[in-house]
Formats: structure tokens, sequence, C-alpha cells
């Protein structure tokens, strides 16, 4: 039958040296702390025109979601950080319904969020976390 052993004082010392070390090395995050953070939301009834701006932050956080409540086409654009711009045509299947399209992106400086259709008074909006 295998026996257990107990580990004596100078070996127990020994690991604790290398997790010391260990850690030192490659420290361990616990990651964000997101209790921290201040969420937010911004909707608008969109005009039929090409220069809606949903948002537009000078700071620090992430952009969560973009949603639409319109089965026609909308066309988004994302700018992260003054570079250059993200763009995305988003259509539904269905001319009454409802989606939210996920995105995690991190931005450090600036955010700009704009929404371009053809169409007027459709809901549109984004999710964000700010630092």
């Amino acid at each position: 039958m295998p026996s257990i052993g107990i580990a004596d004082k100078t070996t127990l010392d020994a690991v604790k040296t290398d997790t010391t070390s260990i850690l030192s090395n490659f420290p361990i995050s616990g990651g964000t702390d997101w209790s921290t953070k201040t969420p937010g939301m911004s909707t608008q009834t969109l005009s039929s025109n090409y220069s809606n701006t949903l948002v537009d932050i000078t700071g620090s956080g992430y952009l969560v979601a973009i949603f639409n409540n319109t089965g026609n086409g909308t066309d988004i654009s994302i700018k992260v950080d003054g570079g250059a711009s993200f763009w995305k045509r988003i259509a539904l299947m269905s001319s009454s319904a409802n989606a939210s399209f996920p995105f995690f992106i991190r931005f450090e400086t600036s955010l700009l969020v704009t929404a371009s259709s053809t169409l007027s008074a459709h809901l549109f909006g984004c999710q964000y976390i700010l630092d």
C-alpha cells in the first residue's frame, strides 16, 4: 500500500523560496476590478442622414455592445484612440427585430461611434464602461 509522507521543515522552506521566486518573476494579477468602473449607455433615435454620433468619449474604457431595433441596414463606424475607423453594416433578418452586437474593445484616450442610416425614427445605441 502506498504511503503519504509529511515534508520536513527544510523541504517546506525550499518550496516557499521557490514559490516566492516564481511569484516575483511572474506576478499573478487579480484581473480587473469591475466594481470601480462606470457603466454607460447612449441611445439615439436616428434621423435619416449620415452623421448620427452615438458616443464621443474622451477618456479610457471599453466598448461593450452596439444595439439596433430595425431590420434594415445601418452602417456603424467605430474610431478608437484617434486611429483608423472600423466600419460595419448591421442588417437583421426581420424588420421588427431587436439585436445587440457584442464587442469588447478597449480604448485608452478616445472612442467615437457614429451610425448612418437611410431610415429615420429607429433606436440605435451602444453600451460602454469607463475607467
